[in-house]
């Protein structure tokens, strides 16, 4: 998982450098984290209990289905999330901190948006809406 700052960094000086062209940069945060652990650090910032909750594709896919309406943009992020899921962050690389000297983990993302974050309702759990509960995914 990546900040989106950490991106933007790295483009500008890849776009606006000599020596870039023809390269292919795989981008990664300054930490490996899964699903549970951005729960976890989630958790610590906010001062409240979040929890993942692990779902099958086909689930996934019926709760998000509810809020994209797009059928490329649902097969898009259901094919990512699936992804994930096959282990595609297990990969980490320094090609931010090589070229922006400056990396964000996932702790200070949240902390910065701790206010967007503050204002999600959290809804008591209960078994008939943990399909709902489940269509809120955690990502960079």
């Amino acid at each position: 998982m990546i900040d989106a700052r950490d991106v933007g960094r790295v483009a500008a000086r890849v776009l606006s450098e000599e020596g870039h062209e023809q390269q292919i940069y795989r981008l990664t945060g300054p930490e490996r984290l899964n699903f549970h652990d951005v729960a976890g650090q989630m958790s610590s910032v906010l001062q409240r209990s979040i929890e993942y909750i692990e779902q099958t594709p086909e689930a996934f896919r019926e709760v998000l289905g509810q809020f994209i309406q797009s059928p490329w943009q649902l097969d898009a992020v259901c094919e990512l999330f699936g992804e994930i899921a096959a282990g595609s962050l297990d990969e980490q690389t320094t090609t931010v901190a090589t070229c922006s000297h400056l990396t964000h983990a996932f702790a200070a993302f949240v902390q910065s948006c701790w206010r967007i974050f503050s204002t999600c309702p959290v809804a008591p759990y209960d078994e008939a809406s943990e399909l709902s509960a489940r269509a809120i995914p955690v990502v960079d």
